[in-house]
């Protein structure tokens, strides 16, 4: 005796799965064509409905991309000589990892912006290099490191 619903049915046959039916369920079968064809229709319209989201999202994205101009023109200060001098072991060591990691490349210019970002021509921080945390610097030598 099978213990499924007639839903429960129509999804394992529409996944291939062969469902033994018991002879006395067996006149039940053009209920279980008709989920069958009610399953196929909703997972036509569930698609459907997934195309469309998706399109929303871009253009959601691409909108948000439009309305934010400051986030592609980020604001970033070339250290001044002070901090040049006051953080001076600091910056000689970001210029050995550098190095060392790096040795075909020239060094980065070290430049306080928005974010903490390292790329093949600045090391940006998010702050003065006295005020980093263990967390930022941390993540620092990670991306040096890449």
């Amino acid at each position: 005796m099978s213990h499924l619903t007639q839903a429960q049915i129509a999804a394992l046959q529409q996944m291939g799965i062969c469902v033994w039916i018991n002879a006395d369920k067996l006149a039940s079968t053009d209920t279980v064509a008709a989920d069958l064809e009610k399953s196929q229709s909703s997972s036509v319209s569930s698609k459907t409905d997934h195309a469309v989201s998706v399109n929303r999202v871009a253009q959601l994205r691409e909108s948000l991309s439009q309305t934010t101009p400051h986030q592609t023109n980020p604001v970033q200060t070339p250290l001044t000589d002070q901090q040049r001098t006051q953080y001076a072991q600091f910056i000689s060591d970001i210029n050995y990892a550098w190095a060392l990691c790096h040795p075909q490349k020239s060094l980065p210019e070290l430049v306080v912006g928005t974010s903490l970002r390292v790329t093949d021509t600045i090391v940006e921080l998010p702050c003065d290099p006295g005020q980093l945390d263990a967390d930022q610097k941390a993540n620092l030598w990670t991306k040096l490191w890449r």
